[in-house]
């Protein structure tokens, strides 16, 4: 769904999604504050290269990953070597947009973190980590359970 409110105010936007198949997700809270954080990191991406943005997600029985990934031209060498392993305390870092202080910050007040690299072939990735005890719906099961 938040894919779609992007899509709705960007229309020029093209957005892959790909999840993780493998296994059933876990049923995570409805929490606006981490869906604000997501879309920050999804807008970004768009911006960068409206062409071209892919969202993912994966889990594990402990942990929510979710990657944006952007055709753009990446994330400038000064910021990666700063905030390359993490965002948290980087609140009046030169160049750094207000989206991401908000991601990294609301990611970090649920025990997760945000990390931004650059792939190899071109673009910036945003990936955001949450432990899912933060965010589960139904915190004495792990994973789905129909």
């Amino acid at each position: 769904s938040l894919v779609a409110q992007v899509r709705m105010l960007r229309s020029e936007a093209t957005i892959a999604l790909k999840f993780d198949l493998r296994s059933q997700p876990p049923v995570i809270m409805a929490d606006e504050a981490l869906r604000q954080a997501i879309t920050n990191l999804v807008d970004n991406a768009v911006r960068a290269s409206p062409g071209d943005v892919v969202l993912q997600a994966d889990w594990s029985s402990d942990e929510l990953r979710i990657a944006v990934r952007d055709r753009g031209p990446g994330f400038p060498s000064d910021v990666l070597q700063s905030l390359g392993k993490g965002v948290q305390g980087q609140q009046h870092r030169k160049g750094l947009g207000v989206g991401l202080v908000l991601s990294a910050s609301i990611l970090e007040s649920l025990g997760g973190c945000l990390v931004l690299s650059n792939a190899p072939d071109g673009g910036a990735v945003s990936q955001a980590k949450i432990p899912l005890l933060a965010i589960l719906e139904n915190p004495g099961r792990t994973m789905y359970e129909p």
